[in-house]
């Protein structure tokens, strides 16, 4: 019989901030795929290292992801039409996993 890990306080962190700001980072996967071609995305990166709180080490177009690293783990937040994929990397014992895929919620205007 499995057992289902606890998400650690890192990782709830990480949902956390999803909840928070995911709209933020699906706001500029939109925007790249509508303006790709005249835009640099350089200023995407900037953009979205005013919503994550940990160093970018990383940001991609295709797919367009954003690689962070915390103390406890490196992620990779996967930004999808239907939301974001959050995968991580345990920097201590080398644990790959995936937390879930993840909607961030709407935020009412």
């Amino acid at each position: 019989m499995s057992q289902t890990k606890p998400i650690s306080e890192a990782h709830e962190k990480v949902l956390s901030l999803i909840d928070k700001e995911g709209h933020q980072l699906c706001y500029l996967y939109g925007r790249w795929q509508d303006e790709r071609e005249y835009e640099d995305f350089a200023e995407y990166r900037k953009a979205a290292q005013e919503v994550i709180p940990h160093p970018i080490t990383k940001m991609t177009k295709r797919p367009f992801a954003i690689y962070f690293s915390t103390h406890e783990a490196d992620y990779r937040l996967k930004i999808l039409p239907r939301g974001i994929d959050i995968q991580w990397v345990h920097s201590a014992r080398f644990q790959k996993g995936q937390l879930r895929s993840h909607t961030p919620e709407k935020r009412a205007k």
